[in-house]
C-alpha cells in the first residue's frame, strides 16, 4: 500500500469498495466489477477464518476422542493380557513349589531312613564294642583270678 491510501490497514474491503477503487485507478465499470468479482472469491474473510478454525477445532477433538478411546480400549486389552500371563505365570510358580515341596518331602525321607540306619549301625558298633570291652574285662578279671589263685598257693 502506498502513503496515499485512504484505508485504514487491516480494513476489510466490501465490493463496492473494491469498484470504486478500481474505478479510480483506471478501470473502466466492467473491468472493475471483473476484478472485484474474481477477487471477492478468492479472499478469504476473517469469519471465513473464524468458521474454518471452529470446523478444524471439532474436528480435532472428535479425533482426539477417538484416539482416546483407541487408547483407552488398548490399555484395558493390555491389562486383561497381563492379568493372564500373570495368572498363567502363578500357575507355573505352584506348579514348582509343588515340586519342589514334593523333592523336599523325599529328600526328607531318605535323610531320615539314612539317620535310623547310621543309628542302627552305631548301636551295634556300640553293643560290639561293649561286649568286646566286657570280654577285656572278664579276661583281666580271670587273669587276676588266677595270679591271686596262684600267690595263694604259693603263701601257703
Amino acid at each position: 500500500m502506498t502513503g496515499t491510501d485512504a484505508r485504514p490497514q487491516n480494513a476489510a474491503m466490501t465490493f463496492s469498495q473494491a469498484v470504486k477503487a478500481l474505478e479510480e485507478a483506471g478501470f473502466n465499470q466492467e473491468q472493475a466489477r471483473a476484478v472485484a468479482e474474481a477477487v471477492s472469491e478468492s479472499v478469504v474473510t476473517k469469519a471465513d477464518l473464524l468458521a474454518l478454525e471452529l470446523r478444524l477445532s471439532e474436528k480435532f477433538d472428535a479425533k482426539i476422542d477417538a484416539l482416546d478411546k483407541k487408547f483407552d480400549a488398548e490399555i484395558d486389552r493390555l491389562d486383561t493380557k497381563i492379568d493372564a500371563l500373570d495368572k498363567k505365570f502363578d500357575a507355573k510358580i505352584d506348579a514348582l513349589d509343588k515340586k519342589f515341596d514334593a523333592k523336599i518331602d523325599k529328600l526328607d525321607t531318605k535323610i531320615d531312613a539314612l539317620d535310623k540306619k547310621f543309628d542302627a549301625k552305631f548301636d551295634a558298633l556300640n553293643n560290639r564294642l561293649l561286649v568286646g570291652a566286657l570280654s577285656i574285662v572278664a579276661a583281666l578279671v580271670a587273669s587276676i583270678a588266677g595270679a591271686v589263685f596262684t600267690l595263694v598257693q604259693l603263701l601257703q
